[in-house]
């Protein structure tokens, strides 16, 4: 495959699609979105992107987008779409008729960069090419096998992102880097924050850099996700991780200078700090002998006061950061969210009202949970269909984190896949996908909701472990008709206020 990434001459085109799909300019303008007609040309690009110099034939094209149509009419859509390819993008984008290509010199993609890396050992650039899952939040609704293709696709280049990270994190071992074997280990973890293997091998490298708060923290923060996503607990390994923590971080007291052993237990402020900082109050703090000397005693109260000034270091240092348990700390500023418009991957103007009543209702949703800023919808709905980047809305709302969501309906199903994205890094911080019945719109809101809540460790409001908030109706027709009554655009005369009413007569 042609490592893209050490090209001499700059490539006018690239191709982005880890993460959500698009082809960019040089200049970082985008040519391809993921709407409207768009949607099919760079679901074909990264087809022949993710295929490298191999290429695809034409008949495993037809197969991928046409599998329901007669031959003659998928060749036809095939060479439409091919040519206006040719014409958006060049006429040389692609190499070869049969197999088709990318041609390197016009389209450089992500992927391919990645798997030029993979290929040649260079690991290091592979996972710097790595920024999100592929195609993440892209559907085509009409082609059944495309989709499979691209969620198989999707774990095989995770697989190899995984395999990466674990051979650099080994290597980083081998050669004492403390430093590059926790960030290896963190994305490791926030690759697949349920698997056992990544979290016990972060608490591992955590605790062996000799970051004992932290390894408690992901402890509890892996313990609170499998309970939640897998309705489990986090098992003998990472127990027995968090009691080898405990251990390390217990402190040896010195006796009095009556050389009497010391008491158990320890003062309620000391116990107070301990429980901040996450240490283990449970146990009795160890009885330590008499000294024999006064030699001794020197040494050991001077190693006991560097180990609690250690720890008194370590409590502070936790007591003013935000805590991901029930409740923020108080002096810690209250995570923000701000609850994109979601996008219509279906394509039919008449869902507009419902997705976009949806939008407003799951903001609603989340502003009666307890410490959570949400950012209005009059705000959030100034960058619908907007190509400004997480980070840029971000900034523009002042939150910290952002909620952005596709739907797609069909027939009487719907799929919708959320994100939460963290502003400072762009990461993701959580995603998932939902397919439903529309039926159970009203538990897709809340599901959503407790994740986001639990993903940003905020409590749940009054309304406890019940739903969020009540509902007016089970009837969902009666509910899409409500949301298209109450959309603002028809309100605009006396001739479109009719039509409301109409709607919510109908209702």
């Amino acid at each position: 495959m042609t490592d893209l990434s050490t090209q001499s001459q700059p490539v006018p085109f690239r191709l982005r699609l880890f993460g959500p799909p698009a082809l960019l300019r040089a200049n970082d303008d985008t040519l391809l979105g993921t709407h409207g007609h768009h949607r099919r040309r760079l679901a074909l690009l990264a087809v022949l992107a993710a295929a490298g110099e191999r290429g695809r034939s034409r008949d495993q094209m037809l197969l991928l987008f046409w599998p329901e149509v007669t031959q003659a009419r998928a060749r036809h859509s095939l060479d439409q779409l091919l040519y206006a390819l040719r014409g958006s993008i060049a006429e040389s984008v692609f190499e070869g008729t049969n197999p088709l290509r990318l041609n390197p010199t016009v389209v450089a993609s992500d992927v391919g960069t990645f798997a030029a890396a993979i290929q040649r050992g260079d690991l290091e650039v592979a996972v710097d090419a790595y920024h999100g899952p592929f195609l993440d939040g892209f559907y085509l609704s009409d082609a059944p096998e495309f989709e499979e293709w691209a969620e198989s696709e999707r774990s095989r280049l995770a697989r190899s992102y995984a395999s990466a990270l674990d051979r650099l994190a080994e290597d980083a071992g081998v050669a004492g880097d403390n430093g590059t074997i926790v960030r290896r280990r963190r994305q490791l973890a926030e690759l697949d924050p349920t698997n056992g293997r990544n979290a016990a091998e972060l608490i591992r490298a955590l605790m062996n850099a000799g970051d004992h708060a932290a390894a408690l923290q992901h402890a509890k923060r892996y313990d609170t996700v499998v309970t939640r996503e897998l309705g489990i607990s986090a098992g003998p390994e990472i127990a027995s991780l968090v009691e080898e923590v405990q251990a390390r971080t217990r402190v040896p007291l010195t006796a009095a200078s009556d050389a009497r052993p010391v008491a158990t237990g320890a003062p309620e402020s000391k116990r107070e700090a301990m429980q901040t900082s996450g240490l283990p109050v449970e146990a009795p703090l160890p009885v330590v002998e008499p000294m024999r000397s006064r030699s001794t005693r020197q040494r050991s109260a001077r190693y006991a006061m560097g180990v609690l000034g250690a720890l008194v270091v370590m409590a502070m240092a936790l007591w003013g950061r935000p805590t991901t348990g029930d409740g923020a700390s108080p002096t810690s500023p209250a995570p923000s969210v701000a609850v994109l418009p979601f996008a219509n991957l279906s394509g039919d103007p008449k869902d507009g009202a419902l997705i976009d009543g949806l939008s407003e209702e799951l903001m609603s949703v989340l502003s009666k949970i307890d410490h959570l800023r949400v950012i209005p919808p009059v705000s959030a709905f100034a960058f619908k269909n907007s190509d400004a980047g997480t980070r840029r809305i971000a900034d523009s709302l002042g939150v910290s984190h952002v909620l952005e969501s596709t739907f797609q309906k069909v027939g009487s199903r719907i799929r919708v896949r959320t994100s939460l994205i963290a502003a400072g890094d762009g990461s993701t911080r959580w995603s998932k996908r939902y397919d439903r019945e529309m039926v159970d719109v009203f538990e897709l809101q809340d599901d959503i909701a407790r994740s986001v809540a639990g993903e940003l460790g905020v409590r749940l409001g009054r309304a406890g472990k019940g739903p969020l908030r009540r509902v007016p109706t089970r009837n969902v027709a009666a509910y899409e008709l409500y949301l298209r009554a109450s959309d603002r655009a028809l309100f605009r005369n006396d001739s479109t206020a009719r039509v409301a009413l109409q709607y919510f007569q109908e209702a």
